[in-house]
């Protein structure tokens, strides 16, 4: 009896540990670590980051110009430049990525496409039709799924030709969120006047729409294979959800009820999140959390000094490197994390 009550209290105490592990102490977050990449001249010149392969692509605008470049985390630094545009309006491009090795990227500006090679620095133009609008556009498989009017269109990267999915019209329409290939079924957001209230699928093809999740949330981020995680605000911080669009299943992430996220990124491999949130009223400290989505707990944090994270952090597509970049007297610097030594044993 006393070895099985020795036992019982023995898991117990383990259980309270892992519990304990699922939120780090406020004290206990790494203090300004950086590692040094580049600066970028200009004040207000750092606007994007997306991971690319092996680095992340950089979305940058100094001198009315609009500039995409590379940085490799292999090697650590910033290639050539690749691509630069001539801003006709202070309206900010749409800069999304695609093919699974990271190689190439497109951008949306003023109804023109480029489709640019991160790797040859080459690039297509393509002008679109006026009623084309890919700012909520998703790529999947060599094609582009996007809307005009109520109407979802498929056509390859040139836009020569073009096929409608949807034969009724899609109501209440808030964005493109998956697409599930083994069924043909696209995932897309709705929203009213208060913002987005839930998920709904549509058979290619057919006029019938299927609620699949009726729940309130701020945006969502598209993921692979059907996925998609939707981030709701809660009075006291964010949940994140993560969808089986195929089911209609959902999993509760438990994330940290203590914050409120500004900005996340997820890695290409589904297996960390990032979050960035503020830890005073003033925004003065920047605190970003590195969540496992398979243990369900913040397995690094670091706490920041400077408050220029918000939508200026990106994880690379294995989660080993964050990407971030901070105000400095001359402008703005680059900086990166490695975490090897945090998922040295889960990658």
């Amino acid at each position: 009896m006393k070895k099985t009550m020795a036992y019982i209290v023995t898991v117990l105490l383990l259980l309270s540990c892992v519990a304990c592990q699922k939120e780090p102490p406020e004290d206990e977050g790494k203090e300004n670590p950086e590692g040094y990449l580049f600066s970028i001249p200009g004040d207000e010149s750092f606007l994007q980051m997306k991971s690319l392969g092996d680095g992340f692509a950089l979305l940058s605008r100094y001198e009315g110009k609009w500039i995409v470049s590379y940085a490799n985390t292999e090697i650590m630094l910033l290639t050539e430049t690749l691509l630069t545009l001539q801003a006709r309006n202070e309206k900010t491009p749409v800069f999304h990525t695609f093919s699974d090795s990271g190689e190439f990227g497109f951008i949306y500006l003023d109804h023109r496409l480029f489709f640019v090679s991160m790797h040859t620095a080459q690039y297509a133009e393509y002008t679109l039709p006026a009623d084309v609008d890919l700012s909520t556009a998703l790529y999947h498989g060599g094609e582009f799924y996007y809307t005009v009017g109520e109407y979802i269109l498929c056509s390859g990267y040139d836009f020569s030709s073009y096929s409608v999915l949807n034969t009724g019209k899609i109501e209440n329409f808030g964005g493109l969120a998956a697409l599930d290939n083994k069924t043909q079924t696209l995932f897309f957001a709705t929203k009213d006047d208060t913002g987005f209230t839930g998920i709904s699928s549509l058979l290619r093809g057919t006029p019938e729409i299927t609620p699949v999740l009726k729940i309130a949330f701020d945006t969502f981020m598209p993921l692979q294979d059907g996925y998609v995680i939707l981030i709701r605000n809660q009075k006291d911080g964010k949940t994140y959800i993560r969808l089986n669009c195929v089911t209609g299943e959902t999993n509760e992430l438990y994330v940290s009820l203590k914050r409120n996220y500004r900005a996340v990124d997820i890695s290409g491999n589904g297996a960390y999140l990032i979050g960035v949130s503020y830890k005073d009223v003033n925004n003065t400290q920047t605190v970003v959390d590195v969540y496992d989505m398979v243990s369900q707990s913040v397995i690094q944090r670091y706490n920041m000094v400077y408050a220029s994270l918000y939508n200026v952090i990106a994880m690379s597509n294995n989660g080993r490197y964050i990407l971030y970049c901070r105000n400095t007297l001359d402008g703005r610097v680059v900086c990166y994390l490695d975490l090897k030594e945090v998922i040295s044993n889960r990658i």
